[in-house]
């Protein structure tokens, strides 16, 4: 998991927000007993272990509460395998450009971001239950993300 570039992402969104710049700052978070999660976008996030994590908490997220990581990260019971199919689509949505990658759960076409994989280990493994909820992201056998699907529908559907 590339956690360092996340980090240097926050770093720098933190300084856009506090410095001249005075961008805003959407980056919600969460701790748990061994990670920090990060989620930003609100499309996908990681989870840090602590000991890696090499910010100041209260600095990043001055003025933010965390999250509840609780729905997200305990409903991994009944997840099935996805197929990484290797390939990719390129779509217009929501008036941008989006490289697709495509996976397969139970017979199921998942579409997510492709930039999101560039945080995670190329032989990371993704589990999910169908075309609409999260694809999950394990790295030795470890829950270290999740990303959400894109909805696209292919040409000719409604």
């Amino acid at each position: 998991m590339n956690y360092l570039k996340v980090q240097q992402n926050l770093l720098k969104a933190a300084d856009a927000r506090d410095g001249w710049k005075h961008k805003d700052f959407h980056v919600v978070y969460s701790v748990t007993d061994d990670r920090v999660w990060v989620c930003p976008e609100g499309c996908w996030m990681m989870g840090i272990p602590k000991d890696q994590f090499y910010l100041d908490v209260d600095k990043i997220w001055k003025d933010f509460q965390p999250f509840k990581t609780e729905t997200f990260l305990k409903d991994t019971w009944d997840l099935k395998p996805a197929v990484d199919t290797n390939t990719t689509i390129q779509v217009t949505e929501f008036k941008k450009k989006l490289n697709l990658h495509k996976f397969v759960v139970d017979g199921e076409e998942v579409y997510i971001q492709e930039k999101y994989l560039e945080f995670f280990d190329p032989d990371a493994h993704f589990e999910g239950r169908n075309s609409k909820a999260p694809l999950y992201v394990y790295e030795n056998d470890e829950l270290v993300g999740l990303i959400l699907p894109v909805n696209h529908k292919k040409e000719g559907e409604n």
